[in-house]
């Protein structure tokens, strides 16, 4: 799949599915730190959870669209900076702090 961005097989035939799907999205994670590859893998695995309702369902949805939008972005620049005042990173944090408040 991606250069060493998938010791995958723990992860979900989903996830593997998502991101197959989006060539620009694989190539975004691969320009990522590791640890953030391992944080966008974990998001992507949440995000393809089949809640039993509607608005769950569209949440996760909107999340895991939003998530993808973002590792696009990050394959459009050559170098994504380790710190996190980075787009992508920004996002993540959000995210976090929208599940630790839940």
């Amino acid at each position: 799949m991606g250069k060493n961005v998938f010791a995958l097989k723990s992860y979900s035939p989903e996830v593997q599915n998502t991101l197959k799907q989006s060539s620009g999205a694989l190539k975004g994670l691969e320009n990522l730190p590791r640890k953030d590859q391992m944080i966008a893998l974990k998001m992507l695995e949440t995000f393809s959870l089949q809640p039993e309702s509607k608005f769950m369902q569209d949440l996760l949805n909107n999340l895991q669209a939003n998530t993808i939008g973002k590792l696009e972005e990050a394959n459009k620049e050559s170098t994504v900076e380790k710190t996190r005042s980075g787009g992508f990173l920004k996002f993540i944090s959000s995210v976090k702090k929208f599940f630790d408040e839940l």
